[in-house]
């Protein structure tokens, strides 16, 4: 089975292709390239890197957010438009759960973030158990404040985890101290090699229906529905 995996929802672009769960050829990109412009680009690359074409493939499955709206937005247009015209089906899994598993043999709580400006993130809260990730509560979109100060009230040790916890390290560590716990840089980075792992028997999508996760209204969208709560 050939897999085509994409996941444009944070800075960071992949793009792998798997063949029975081994990759064969993955491209990471944490540069600040529009996913607009590369993305098709870089698919044609993964695919002719292992001498495949498009029409071998098997599936594809995309990350489908939360993340970065217009990221997540092109990702999943890209993924649906292939899906459809090459016939095959359609996967999605959550972005946060992509972060999350890089970390899969700590033992305890795993937060996965990312930006979404003006001081807020996309987050969620999952716990390795037996070797399983299981994911906590749904998916959200809250300030880090209060994100890391309901789990400094759990007087749990936490691993942060994401390529944007950087930019909230030194607010997280004020309030958590000791209890935050921050994974290596190189596992900040998503990799696609275990989404078909955590896929597992997940119903694929109704290419039609399917829509991104975006865990809020896009700020132009927010402002005009204000807009016109307010006429």
């Amino acid at each position: 089975m050939l897999t085509l995996v994409i996941d444009t929802s944070t800075s960071t672009s992949c793009v792998a292709l798997t063949k029975n769960g081994k990759i064969l050829t993955e491209y990471i990109s944490n540069t600040d390239k529009n996913h607009s412009e590369t993305l098709v680009p870089r698919i044609d690359t993964v695919l002719k890197n292992a001498n495949i074409k498009p029409k071998d493939l098997s599936r594809i499955i995309v990350a489908k957010g939360p993340g970065s709206y217009t990221g997540v937005r092109i990702g999943v247009t890209v993924a649906k438009t292939l899906a459809w015209t090459l016939k095959v089906p359609l996967y999605s899994i959550s972005s946060l759960e992509v972060i999350a598993s890089s970390v899969e043999h700590f033992h305890g709580i795993v937060i996965p973030i990312v930006d979404a400006r003006r001081n807020t993130v996309y987050t969620s809260a999952f716990e390795t158990v037996n070797g399983k990730l299981n994911q906590l509560n749904e998916e959200t979109h809250v300030s880090i404040e209060e994100w890391a100060g309901i789990w400094k009230k759990s007087n749990k040790r936490v691993l942060w985890i994401g390529s944007d916890v950087f930019k909230f390290k030194d607010v997280i560590t004020e309030i958590m101290g000791d209890q935050a716990i921050f994974a290596p840089e190189y596992l900040n980075v998503p990799r696609l090699s275990k989404i078909e792992y955590i896929l597992g028997n997940r119903d694929e999508e109704n290419i039609h229906a399917f829509v991104p996760e975006y865990a809020k209204l896009a700020e132009a969208e927010a402002k005009w529905l204000e807009a016109q709560n307010n006429k």
